[in-house]
């Protein structure tokens, strides 16, 4: 198994162990249903995402917990909310900068701590000539559910699909991981 692969298959094997379902377990989510959760997520994203293309660095990474940790595909690991933000900041200065994902697939471990999204992303870049370059990937983010009931981003993976196209469900790589005690995780 690739590096890449195995860095995109961890959070999958760590929350199948969860279990995941449409209805979290009373008290992991303050008795709020998989489907608010994923709504609230969901608004999360959007709103890092339009952050992100307006340059507003403030808000494109308020959504990291404290020891976030962001993969790039062929990058070293970066850890740590302000280590995240220092990368980001990098990132926003490029005058092309702008990314746009779409939601492949989304999936609260029943404990409704945890939860997963896969995203297909098409993230444009000036390239060593200053012309706009593009790169598509995929995506998948951890999100941990945080004391006062917002969710954050505990984990961050990124890598192109190498050909051009994000990898979607096509791959297989959108499928819900199956629960450890043999049920199945249903997501979204």
């Amino acid at each position: 198994m690739s590096k890449r692969m195995l860095c995109l298959a961890a959070p999958i094997m760590l929350l199948a162990g969860c279990s995941a379902s449409e209805d979290s377990a009373a008290g992991g989510t303050g008795g709020a249903s998989a489907d608010d959760a994923l709504a609230a997520i969901a608004a999360a994203e959007e709103a890092q995402q339009a952050a992100f293309n307006a340059d507003d660095l403030d808000a494109a990474t308020a959504v990291y917990t404290d020891d976030a940790r962001f993969f790039d595909a062929g990058s070293a690991p970066v850890v740590g909310a302000e280590a995240i933000r220092a990368a980001f900041e990098g990132m926003m200065a490029d005058a092309n900068n702008a990314i746009e994902l779409t939601r492949v697939s989304a999936w609260v471990a029943n404990s409704g701590e945890l939860a997963v999204t896969v995203s297909d992303y098409t993230l444009t870049y000036s390239g060593k000539d200053g012309e706009a370059q593009t790169v598509s990937g995929s995506n998948q983010t951890v999100w941990a559910l945080q004391e006062d009931g917002s969710w954050k981003i505990a984990s961050d993976h990124n890598g192109p699909t190498g050909d051009g196209e994000a990898s979607g469900e096509a791959s297989g790589a959108a499928e819900a991981p199956a629960a450890a005690d043999g049920g199945n995780a249903t997501g979204k």
